[in-house]
C-alpha cells in the first residue's frame, strides 16, 4: 500500500484541509495556509493533527513517483509474506529467527534560533530512555494495558543508543547543534540541509537522524518511512519540535514506529476488519483493531469499528493519537521487524558500529570462513534474504550436506499447484573484507537439488555483490546451474529432501574482485511451474595460498548499454557493440527491482554488434535491470531501465 494512502493524508485524510473546509472553518485554514509560523509553539497539542507523517510522505511521493512505485511493489511483498507466515502458522518462527538484539545509533541535530530552543543534553538522554523502554515494553505503566490487550502486547529488541562515534569515526556524545538564522521550519524538511539553515543528515545506513527544531502549528513531530531504492538519502530520519523532547509524551516513540514501517491504527478507517483482510486494509496488522477516526484522550468505551470479534479501540497503542499510549502489538512487532529486513536502509543498521561496537561488525576480516547453518536462528547473523510472494530461503533440519550435519538451507520451490516461474529468491551473505587479499578466493559450497520432471529447469546462481542494498543491478555472476546440470538424484514428484548420497560439491575461484569489500549472493531461480527445492550448506571461504597463475577474473567493468528511449513506456531499443561471442550468442536477462527475473532472452551477435527490442508494457511501472551474459555466465554489459507508462 502507498504510504499517502495513509488514513489522515492530506488527500484523504481525518481533520485535514478539505475536512476543515467542509466544517466551515474557513478563517482557521486560511490562518494556516497563510502562516503558520504565526501560531506559538506553546499553543496546545490538537491531537487531529500533531503527527504529520502523513502529510510530508504524501508530497513526496507525489513529487518522485519512481521511489513511490518502488515502495507499492515491497509492501505487496511484505504483505505477502505476513499474510503466508499467519497463513502457516509460522509467525512465531519469524519473529524467534530474526528477533536478536539490535542497537540503533541514534543522532540528535538540534537546530535553534533561540537558546530556549537548544535543550539540554539531559532531555536528549531522558528521551532516550524512554524509547528504550516502550519499545522493549519496560514502560511502568504496562499495568494500564486493558486485560482483553494484555496477552497482544509485545517488547521489540531494538536498543536505542545515543552514537559514539560520528561519521569520521571520532568521538561524539551524539548530538550536533547549529544556531540558524530561520524561523518555523515547518514540513519541508530545510531542516535538514546545512545550506537551507539546518543541520546535514550524518549517513543514513549508519544512523537514525532525528532533527529537534521550532516547527511552528500544532505539528510535534514527523517521520520518514522506509522506501526502498537506498531510502531518502539525505532526508531519511525523524523532525521532532524541541518541547516534545525530554518529558513523558510518547510522540517520539509513535514516530519511530513510522520509522520502521507503521501505520497509525486509524488508517483506512474501519476497512480491514475481518481476519481475511486485515494484513490488506487498515495498518495492515492483524491484532490492532481498527478505528473509525482519530481520537485524543483516554476514552476506553470507544468503540469506532464493528468486528469479529469485537474489540473496543486500542487507545493504548503508540500509533494511535490517545492520552494513555503504553504499548505495540505482536503484529506491529512482525512488521517491523520484516521492514528491517525489506528495506536495506533500515537492514544496514546491523552493521553500524556507532554505538561503540567493533570497528569491523559485520564484516569478515580472518580466513577461513564457514557457515553450516547450525545456529538456533536462521538466517545467519548479518546474513540478508530475499522475499519474492511471500517466499525466500529457509532452515531446513535434518538434511544437512552429505550427511554430516543437521541443517541445510533451503529454497523452497515444491509447490505443485503453484506457478513460481520467473521470481529469484537471494540469500546474502555478510561482508568479506578482502583489502591486501593479492591471491585467489575459493569458495566452496554443497548443493542438492532434483526436478519435479526432466523437462524442470531450476536454477541455482552465486553472484558478488558490491551494493549494500543487495540490487541485482550490481551483482556480478560467478557460478550458474540449472536442470540437469545442477541435479544430484533422479527426477521425482515427490518433495525433494536430499539423502546423504545426494549432495554435490563445488568450487569457485575468482581473482580481480570489483571492490575490497564484497558479498556473496546465493540465488535460487524456479524456471517452471512444479519445481522442486533446492539445498546449500557447508559455505567455505578461504585465501587460495596454494593457487599457481590467475584464477578466471571477474568482469569488474561491464560495458555500459545504448538504451532508446530511457525512460520508456515499456518498449526499450537496446544496441551495443559487443563483438567477442559472436559464435556463441549471448543470454539477455531483465529483473525488476526487487530482483524477480521478468524476461529471458537468447541473442546472437552480428558484425554490427547487438541490436533488439524488449516489451515490458505488460509489467508495473518502475525500475528495470538489463544484463547480458556470455555462455561461460561472464557478465558482459548492463543497464538501468525506467518504465513510466505516461510516457509517449
Amino acid at each position: 500500500m502507498n504510504i499517502s494512502q495513509y488514513k489522515g493524508s492530506i488527500m484523504t485524510g481525518n481533520m485535514t484541509l478539505c475536512n476543515l473546509l467542509k466544517q466551515g472553518a474557513v478563517l482557521m485554514v486560511l490562518l494556516l495556509v497563510v502562516s503558520q509560523s504565526s501560531f506559538s509553539q506553546s499553543a496546545s497539542k490538537t491531537k487531529d493533527d500533531w503527527c504529520a507523517t502523513d502529510e510530508v510522505m504524501e508530497r513526496y511521493e507525489r513529487n518522485n513517483p519512481r521511489v513511490a512505485a518502488e515502495r507499492q511493489r515491497k509492501e505487496q511483498q511484505i504483505t505477502k509474506l505476513i499474510r503466508r507466515l499467519r497463513e502457516e502458522g509460522r509467525v512465531d518462527e519469524y519473529i524467534r529467527n530474526n528477533n536478536v538484539r539490535l542497537k540503533i545509533p541514534v543522532v540528535f541535530h538540534v537546530v535553534y534560533n533561540d537558546p530556549s530552543e537548544n535543550i539540554d543534553s539531559t532531555k536528549i538522554k531522558k528521551q532516550i530512555e524512554r524509547l528504550n523502554k516502550d519499545f522493549q515494553r519496560l514502560n511502568a505503566d504496562t499495568t494500564q494495558t486493558r486485560s482483553v490487550f494484555d496477552s497482544l502486547a509485545a517488547g521489540i529488541d531494538f536498543q536505542f543508543c545515543l552514537a559514539s562515534q560520528d561519521p569520521d569515526g571520532n568521538p561524539t556524545n551524539g548530538i550536533t547543534r547549529t544556531p540558524t538564522n530561520h524561523g518555523d521550519f515547518g514540513q519541508f524538511d530545510s531542516v535538514k540541509y546545512t545550506n537551507q539553515g539546518g543541520k546535514d543528515a550524518w549517513p543514513q545506513e549508519d544512523y537514525l537522524n532525528i532533527w529537534v527544531c521550532r516547527l511552528g502549528g500544532f505539528v510535534s513531530g514527523y517521520a520518514t518511512v522506509p522506501s526502498g531504492l537506498g531510502g531518502l538519502g539525505d532526508g531519511d530520519g525523524i523532525v521532532m519540535r524541541y518541547f516534545d523532547i525530554g518529558g513523558n509524551e510518547r510522540t517520539l516513540t509513535h514516530e519511530v514506529g513510522h520509522w520502521f514501517n507503521l501505520y497509525h491504527t486509524f488508517q483506512d478507517s474501519c476497512n480491514g476488519s475481518s481476519n481475511t483482510d486485515c494484513n490488506v486494509w487498515g495498518d495492515e496488522v492483524c491484532d490492532t483493531p481498527q478505528q473509525g477516526s482519530s481520537s485524543a484522550g483516554c476514552d476506553s468505551t470507544l468503540n469506532t469499528c464493528s468486528e469479529t470479534p469485537e474489540y473496543p479501540d486500542m487507545i493504548e497503542n503508540y500509533m494511535s493519537y490517545a492520552d494513555c499510549q503504553n504499548m505495540f502489538t505482536k503484529g506491529q512487532k512482525l512488521r517491523m521487524l520484516v521492514a528491517l529486513n525489506y528495506y536495506c536502509e533500515r537492514f544496514d543498521l546491523k552493521y553500524s558500529n556507532a554505538c561503540g561496537g567493533p570497528p569491523d561488525k559485520g564484516y569478515v576480516k580472518s580466513y577461513p570462513f564457514t557457515e553450516n547453518f547450525e545456529n538456533d536462528y536462521f538466517a545467519p547473523q548479518f546474513w540478508r534474504l530475499s522475499y519474492v510472494d511471500g517466499r525466500t530461503w529457509q532452515e531446513a533440519e535434518g538434511t544437512g550436506g552429505f550427511g554430516n550435519s543437521q541443517k541445510a538451507a533451503k529454497a523452497e520451490f515444491y509447490t505443485p499447484s503453484q506457478n513460481l516461474n520467473n521470481y529469484s529468491y537471494a540469500m546474502t551473505s555478510q561482508n568479506f573484507d578482502l583489502t591486501g587479499v593479492n591471491k585467489p578466493v575459493a569458495i566452496t559450497f554443497s548443493y542438492a537439488y532434483a526436478p519435479s520432471t526432466q523437462s524442470n529447469h531450476d536454477s541455482l546462481f552465486v553472484r558478488l555483490d558490491t551494493n549494500q542494498c543487495g540490487y541485482i543491478y550490481d551483482q556480478i555472476r560467478i557460478w550458474a546451474k540449472g536442470g540437469d546440470g545442477l541435479a544430484t538424484a533422479p527426477a521425482t514428484q515427490q518433495e525433494f529432501v536430499p539423502q546423504s548420497s545426494e549432495w554435490r560439491r563445488d568450487t569457485i575461484r575468482i581473482s580481480n574482485f570489483p571492490s575490497d569489500t564484497i558479498k556473496f549472493a546465493f540465488a535460487a531461480e524456479p524456471k517452471a511451474q512444479g519445481g522442486n527445492n533446492i539445498y546449500v550448506d557447508d559455505i567455505n571461504i578461504f585465501i587460495d595460498t596454494f593457487a599457481t597463475g590467475r584464477a578466471p577474473s571477474v568482469n569488474a567493468n561491464p560495458q555500459q548499454l545504448q538504451v532508446s528511449p530511457n525512460p520508456s513506456n515499456g518498449r526499450f531499443r537496446i544496441r551495443s557493440s559487443l563483438n567477442e561471442t559472436k559464435t556463441d550468442g549471448v543470454e539477455m536477462e531483465v529483473y525488476n527491482s526487487v530482483g524477480e527475473l521478468v524476461l529471458h532472452e537468447n541473442h546472437q551477435i552480428n558484425s554490427g554488434g547487438l541490436a533488439t527490442t524488449i516489451d515490458l508494457s505488460q509489467y508495473a511501472d518502475g525500475f528495470y535491470f538489463v544484463k547480458i551474459f556470455n555462455r561461460n555466465h561472464q557478465l558482459l554489459a548492463k543497464e538501468k531501465l525506467y518504465k513510466l507508462s505516461d510516457r509517449d
